[in-house]
């Protein structure tokens, strides 16, 4: 039996009436990353107004509230994130008696690329039997009106309590939204790897290091298992595949889509496909499938194409006129050196959403799409 799920339904209910009702209109009322993302951009010493669908803010949602806004005004978001699950922690520990074989989870669900639903937190039970644990996952899908094209609540989905500074994971949440377009984006927690991290690949490692970020968000969703694979693995499992030879071993010898997608399919048995274009010229005619494939929860795709390699996030287009042509990419570009700080790295454009002028009309492009199939 669920029984945790009925202990949310009928003791959290009262203490979260926003988060068991929220869709996509709704917000819950105290923790929600849009709110303190502007609150702490804009240094206001208030919150703005809540707009909560009629319900009753409880007493506890305001006392909580309060504390997060004080945080605000001096400290970093990811501070601000910190204390406000540690807040919000002590309070459902004090009103609930907790099985000892569960656990009280924070997760930070996507309604959609532009709208989270805020830091959600259940009451996790240990459940051994592998198909009790998806039911959970897909009834709790289901309850916050979340798609089940891919999972939201693993246990490796969870936010900790205490979030690093200059963290390189999920820098898609840092991102202003893109006003008037219909944004199609990768969702789910992945790392940003980049030049430079551990291992002197500058020149030469760009598609290592996109692999890498695909490899991060494989695992962060629960697809496949292990740690992100090195570059010395990566090269292994290629000759493995008896794609290259053994003198690749331990070289400085670059590798582009074709490698990848050979890659994910011997070590992980994930499948792919390549979409290729001849010209940055005709970078349009892939639109449309990129467009399916974030839009039905796709994972990080490696751009490959003359000498350089990206990772893409997300295509987003004009909302209206749907126009292909003035499509805009989010583009995570391994090439950057320096240190792990997501305000550099944004400001400085190594992250960020770019027009096709990134493509080149002298250069062919090669994208490696993972095909992932639809799980929660």
């Amino acid at each position: 039996m669920l029984v945790h799920e009925s202990l949310w339904e009928d003791q959290m209910i009262d203490l979260f009436p926003a988060a068991i009702r929220c869709g996509p209109s709704a917000l819950d009322p105290h923790i929600f990353i849009r709110f303190l993302k502007r609150s702490h951009q804009e240094r206001v010493s208030s919150p703005p107004e809540l707009h909560v669908l009629g319900n009753t803010v409880a007493p506890v949602f305001n006392q909580v509230t309060d504390v997060t806004t004080q945080v605000l005004a001096s400290s970093s978001l990811e501070s601000a994130m910190s204390q406000h699950i540690q807040n919000i922690t002590q309070t459902i520990k004090s009103s609930l008696t907790l099985d000892r074989r569960s656990a009280l989870l924070h997760f930070l669900p996507e309604l959609s690329p532009n709208c989270t639903i805020g830091i959600v937190p259940i009451l996790y039970p240990q459940m051994d039997d592998a198909t009790q644990e998806r039911i959970f996952r897909s009834r709790m899908q289901k309850k916050f009106g979340l798609p089940l094209n891919y999972p939201r609540f693993l246990p490796s989905l969870h936010v900790p309590c205490c979030v690093p500074r200059n963290s390189l994971d999920n820098l898609h949440m840092m991102l202003p939204p893109l006003q008037d377009f219909l944004v199609c984006r990768v969702q789910g927690p992945f790392t940003y790897h980049h030049y430079g991290c551990g291992v002197n690949d500058i020149g030469w490692g760009c598609a290592y290091r996109s692999l890498q970020t695909i490899a991060s968000w494989l695992i962060g969703q629960g697809v496949v298992s292990g740690s992100v694979p090195s570059h010395l693995e990566i090269q292994q499992t290629l000759i493995q595949a008896k794609d290259k030879p053994n003198n690749f071993l331990n070289s400085t010898q670059w590798i582009g889509a074709v490698e990848v997608g050979l890659f994910l399919h011997f070590r992980y048995s994930v499948e792919y496909k390549l979409l290729s274009v001849r010209s940055g010229d005709q970078i349009d005619t892939v639109v449309p499938d990129l467009i399916a494939h974030f839009s039905g929860g796709g994972a990080p795709v490696m751009i490959g194409g003359g000498v350089l390699a990206y990772t893409l996030l997300g295509v987003a287009i004009p909302l209206g006129s749907m126009d292909v042509t003035k499509a805009q990419f989010l583009i995570l570009d391994p090439h950057y050196v320096g240190p792990s700080d997501t305000r550099t790295i944004i400001s400085q454009g190594w992250f960020g959403w770019r027009n096709r002028a990134i493509f080149h009309s002298d250069a062919f492009y090669n994208f490696c799409v993972p095909l992932i199939p639809s799980r929660v």
